[in-house]
């Protein structure tokens, strides 16, 4: 199984953090290689949701179809993939600190679990490495998003 984690302290108030994390309609402004994504079950954000992610790979658009399995409002998701080429389990943590927000990005992954032996040491070799650098550069645009105040009137809090 392949793991990324990446973790940032972003200098913003839990709930403006929280609300952009599930500001669905804004999150390509912070995501690398993420056009947009939608939700296509349940309305706003939150436990139940099922929503779409479409990522350009180079010139192919690649939808990833997500479920959000636990929904702890300022403090944890999980949002699971089951995507043929890269199942995936992805933890959001939030604590609030007297600086601001501890972020924490975690993904529990298999990389084209068809692929076997070959598969696991890809992981080992290139994607953990790879992933958490993505997660961490996700977490600073994310800050940088934040601090130029347009996250924090875009978002809206979506408790579900």
């Amino acid at each position: 199984m392949g793991y990324a984690e990446a973790q940032l302290m972003i200098h913003a108030p839990i709930n403006e953090v929280w609300d952009t994390l599930n500001d669905i309609n804004h999150t390509a402004k912070w995501v690398t290689g993420l056009e947009r994504t939608e939700i296509v079950a349940k309305g706003l954000l939150g436990k139940g949701s099922i929503y779409n992610d479409y990522n350009r790979l180079g010139w192919m658009l690649q939808v990833t179809t997500w479920h959000v399995t636990e929904f702890e409002p300022m403090s944890r998701q999980v949002h699971i993939s089951a995507s043929a080429g890269l199942p995936s389990t992805m933890t959001l943590t939030l604590v609030a600190t007297p600086d601001g927000t501890y972020v924490q990005f975690k993904v529990d992954f298999r990389f084209m679990p068809r692929w076997g032996f070959a598969s696991r040491l890809f992981e080992r070799v290139v994607i953990n490495k790879v992933l958490s650098g993505l997660l961490l550069q996700n977490l600073q645009q994310l800050d940088r998003y934040l601090k130029t105040g347009v996250g924090a009137w875009q978002a809206i809090s979506h408790y579900g």
